[in-house]
């Protein structure tokens, strides 16, 4: 027999897979946990007013690895942040939409 606690946990567990297949955007992932606008040294408002734009993505290398190491070396995916100049730029493009 299941004792409230548990039974209240399935249920919450029930709940949240229903929302989930309804669609809902988890709190964790939401644009406002992840703040994308400062990323691009932008206000929020102002983000949303410029159509919620990306910041570009620029793959970063990962430094050669010596010939004696174990396993190939792999280039690495990092976000870097973009200069000043290219933050206005992209700002100044998608104005232009």
């Amino acid at each position: 027999m299941k004792t409230d606690e548990e039974r209240r946990a399935a249920e919450r567990e029930r709940a949240r897979r229903r929302r989930l297949a309804a669609g809902a955007v988890p709190r964790e992932t939401s644009a406002e946990r992840r703040q994308p606008w400062a990323d691009l040294g932008m206000s929020r408002s102002a983000w949303y007013r410029a159509g919620c734009p990306s910041a570009p993505q620029i793959v970063a290398e990962a430094p050669s690895a010596p010939a004696e190491a174990a396993g190939p070396a792999e280039p690495v995916a990092e976000p870097v942040r973009p200069s000043p100049a290219a933050r206005r730029a992209l700002l100044r493009l998608v104005a232009s939409r």
